[in-house]
């Protein structure tokens, strides 16, 4: 359905952010807990590494990703936590984007870095829980993120898929990690949140905390793929039966790596709109016209609405409309 200013207002007053607030309640309180209680912290050094510990952490940056950081790239951590694999991943790459919809786990992660000395090439960004709003377009080379969006809905996950797009530059892979419920530690981790009831409190409950989804790479591909990406790589078998951390994830860790696809819209071609007409159109580099499909995409696409020009029905009539509609990630 092409962008009316109806169809812009809906969307507007739908984003609301209620299915992350829960979220970013939770996690915000969490490093002051984590710093108070040993129960919690189980003595790690670093928040976080009471999960998988120091080694396991290594392990993921040494010889999972390895690769993916040079000291030529700009690299975005989405959930930095309290800094774990940003003081690993910050001295191997140019610049280290340390993100978080916790601003209290960004201080822990500022700290835990200075304290280490690895923070001059480091940024810090507050995020929204919902996509990458307040990182610049083509700004990154790879998008890091391990234990995180397996606490996020689906829906959730696909939206900061599809931001992505808009963030790394062509070229630019994007790190998927979830749970597959088929592992002898993903079925272990359903089943111990299925008798503490973890599934029926309210997304805003204390409860709740620690709560994780579960994705095939089915549907891991289908969502890479209906936000534009293209699957270079899947992995389900990290670290290897073989390997002494089996017994850490049990077979449960699913990685996916995405390309972005390129959009056609780079906000900065002409959007018009026909009097009497409400849809948007924006007029490509090629001459042809492409109707806008949503709120969402005008602007991610770094369009702005005082730039929208009216212009009359036989103008508009004259610039030939594409055969190829825009996709809904671009």
């Amino acid at each position: 359905m092409p962008l009316t200013e109806k169809v812009r207002r809906t969307l507007r007053r739908r984003r609301s952010h209620r299915a992350v607030s829960g979220l970013k309640s939770q996690w915000s309180a969490y490093p002051a807990k984590w710093r108070k209680h040993e129960y919690l912290n189980l003595g790690s050094e670093t928040l976080g590494e009471e999960w998988g510990g120091p080694e396991f952490a290594s392990l993921i940056v040494d010889e999972l990703v390895a690769d993916y950081l040079t000291p030529d790239t700009d690299v975005v951590e989405l959930g930095c936590g309290g800094g774990k694999f940003s003081q690993r991943i910050a001295p191997r790459v140019k610049s280290l984007t340390c993100c978080d919809i916790s601003p209290q786990m960004i201080d822990q992660t500022k700290r835990e870095l200075a304290d280490r000395g690895v923070d001059e090439n480091v940024s810090f960004e507050v995020l929204n829980g919902i996509d990458f709003t307040g990182l610049e377009s083509n700004s990154a080379d790879f998008i890091f993120s391990y234990d995180v969006q397996l606490h996020l809905q689906p829906q959730n996950v696909f939206s900061y898929l599809v931001d992505a797009v808009r963030v790394l530059r062509p070229g630019g892979v994007f790190m998927l990690h979830q749970i597959k419920l088929d592992s002898p530690g993903g079925m272990d981790h359903f089943l111990s949140q299925y008798y503490a009831h973890t599934w029926d409190f309210a997304f805003d409950s204390s409860e709740r905390l620690g709560h994780v989804y579960f994705m095939s790479e089915g549907q891991m591909r289908a969502l890479a793929t209906a936000a534009g990406m293209k699957t270079l790589d899947v992995i389900d078998d990290f670290p290897g039966r073989d390997s002494r951390y089996y017994n850490v994830t049990r077979d449960r860790d699913l990685f996916g790596f995405f390309e972005a696809g390129r959009s056609r819209l780079t906000g900065k071609q002409r959007v018009v709109k026909a009097e009497g007409d409400e849809t948007v159109w924006a007029v490509l580099d090629g001459g042809e016209r492409v109707a806008i499909r949503s709120s969402q995409q005008f602007e991610r696409a770094g369009f702005a609405w005082d730039d929208l020009q009216a212009v009359s029905a036989e103008e508009l009539a004259t610039i030939p409309e594409s055969a190829s509609p825009l996709e809904h990630w671009e």
